[in-house]
């Protein structure tokens, strides 16, 4: 799935060659993001004009104030998604995944194999056309915000998340 902060709207693949898209979310579960860069190492908008790239800060959203240096934003695919306090994870993530059940709740079977996202991470965006945007991101379980509703069955992948964007400059 890609989708666009500047125009607030999920982008149909055809325009994967394009600016008009600045995140996607892919691998399992859709769970993992990047920009949208031209050169970026297997990336999505490899080939087209994208300028984009993700950086994932170990801080609040409401926290974050700047814009980190253009050199610490990663290019690639799928450079962003598991955090290594949950199962599978290697290194920071933006989510935790509880395959047991065991990190945020009882072990019930409904409570594992749940993704929750991290309050203190806040993804920052270089968009595709260089402006950025920081992203909170909520839930990726349909029409559900609350934590304790969320379960191995719920409807998934559905993202909700806040952003705030940022003209360059």
């Amino acid at each position: 799935m890609i989708y666009s902060l500047e125009e607030n709207k999920a982008v149909v693949v055809d325009y994967i060659r394009t600016a008009r898209w600045d995140i996607a979310f892919s691998d399992i579960y859709r769970s993992f993001i990047s920009g949208n860069n031209s050169t970026g190492l297997g990336n999505f908008g490899a080939g087209g004009p994208g300028k984009g790239g993700v950086y994932l800060l170990e801080k609040k959203f409401d926290e974050v104030i700047d814009i980190p240096a253009d050199g610490l934003f990663k290019t690639g695919l799928a450079v962003y998604g598991t955090d290594i306090s949950g199962a599978f994870g290697d290194g920071p993530g933006w989510y935790q995944y509880d395959f047991d059940g065991t990190l945020r709740s009882d072990g019930r079977y409904e409570k594992q194999h749940v993704a929750y996202p991290i309050e203190n991470r806040t993804v920052i965006v270089r968009t595709a056309k260089g402006n950025y945007a920081k992203i909170r991101m909520l839930s990726i379980y349909k029409d559900e915000l609350n934590p304790d509703k969320w379960f191995r069955d719920s409807p998934a992948p559905y993202f909700t998340f806040d952003y705030v964007l940022v003209k360059a400059g």
